[in-house]
């Protein structure tokens, strides 16, 4: 009788759905969970960026409507 274990690590699903087939989750060595959680977190940060840098600059002297409104290239 042959003994068959699975030499996956927890964190990578056998079937992660869609997402997994489409972008190779789990053969880069992630999961779903915790790419939507980057994905997240990267989206929070950028909208705090969004916010916060054009009154920093309108701290500074800056005109704030036009720190908000113009883009920097």
């Amino acid at each position: 009788m042959s003994d068959n274990t699975s030499t996956q690590d927890n964190n990578t699903p056998t079937n992660g759905g869609w997402l997994d087939k489409r972008f190779l989750i789990s053969q880069r060595g992630s999961n779903v969970r915790r790419e939507l959680v980057a994905g997240l977190t990267t989206f929070l940060a950028m909208v705090y960026s969004v916010i916060v840098v054009p009154s920093m600059l309108g701290a500074a002297g800056f005109d704030q409507a036009q720190c908000l409104s113009q883009p920097v290239w």
